[in-house]
């Protein structure tokens, strides 16, 4: 039995088609008797949105493949974006997680207050609800409380110097002795 006609697909060069814009790719593909095939897009900060990031068989310089094979594509959404979430008020294990569910980095900046509790933002630099890059990092402060550190000081009255200096030392406290 003879089949008239029946020939195997002849080899073309598969083009490389990364960092076209869609519509080009599709058109070189279709130029080269390829078959273009979306597999998905995907954000990418590095490719502008709507252009090809990569292609499946991957370009090699003189690389031939079937006539009407088919190339996988995938386009780039471009540069994701996320909006700032309020951090201040918040404690730092909140605004961690925050910041992660928004795609965000935080720095961290110790700072005293004498009106918010250690342990919480005092302020951001980037505002509740600016548009950003996900991956950007957002510098928010952190209050350390008041800054003094708190001791119990048993009386020194009635004893000698040396021993009530000896004393208040031991707490952490300098001594400046005034005779009067």
């Amino acid at each position: 039995m003879v089949f008239l006609g029946a020939t195997n697909p002849k080899e073309v060069e598969l083009p490389n088609i990364t960092g076209m814009t869609a519509q080009e790719a599709e058109e070189t593909l279709k130029k080269a008797n390829l078959k273009y095939e979306l597999e998905k897009e995907e954000y990418n900060k590095d490719v502008e949105e709507g252009k090809v990031i990569s292609q499946e068989p991957p370009y090699q310089a003189n690389f031939k493949v079937k006539e009407g094979s088919q190339v996988k594509v995938v386009i780039s959404k471009g540069q994701e974006k996320t909006k700032v979430p309020k951090f201040v008020g918040t404690t730092k294990e909140e605004a961690e997680k925050s910041a992660k569910d928004a795609k965000l980095k935080l720095e961290f900046v110790e700072e005293t207050s004498k009106t918010i509790e250690s342990g919480y933002i005092t302020k951001q630099e980037t505002d509740e609800g600016t548009e950003v890059n996900a991956g950007d990092t957002v510098k928010v402060y952190i209050s350390i409380g008041t800054g003094i550190k708190q001791v119990v000081v048993t009386s020194v009255l009635q004893k000698d110097v040396e021993t009530a200096k000896k004393s208040l030392e031991e707490k952490g406290l300098v001594v400046e002795i005034e005779y009067t």
